[in-house]
């Protein structure tokens, strides 16, 4: 089969995009689980074996287009329309409240499963059991 690249817009919020709705009511991280974009990976290309990637980050200063060695801040009234766009290939957000110094951020490790964002303390085979 062949392999055709997606050119569409997705429209996702920048600031306080919310997770809740998509996680489990079990899951003891649920809150908060409000994110902001902090980074887009750009594939600019009219196929999805060729074409260039570009990055626009958001640092503490504001927005940065990277292309190769160019580097460019983006306006600020003008880095919404600037970041958003078909273009976008990986999308990266941050946890709103979560520590930003790496010593404050728990190891994620099978002994520690309250570090790990995604862990339901669910006893599947009971409740397949339960099923049967």
């Amino acid at each position: 089969g062949s392999v055709q690249k997606l050119s569409c817009l997705v429209d996702y919020p920048q600031e306080l995009m919310d997770f809740r709705p998509l996680v489990a009511a079990e899951a003891p991280q649920k809150e908060p689980l409000l994110y902001d974009l902090v980074a887009v990976v750009d594939h600019l290309g009219d196929q999805v074996d060729e074409g260039h990637y570009t990055a626009t980050c958001r640092r503490p200063d504001g927005w940065y287009h990277f292309n190769d060695a160019l580097v460019t801040r983006l306006d600020p009234a003008d880095a919404t329309s600037s970041v958003v766009g078909p273009q976008n290939y990986v999308l990266f957000f941050e946890r709103r409240g979560s520590p930003t110094e790496p010593e404050d951020i728990a190891q994620q490790r099978a002994n520690a499963p309250q570090a790990w964002p995604h862990v339901v303390d669910f006893d599947w085979f009971a409740e397949a059991a339960r099923e049967n």
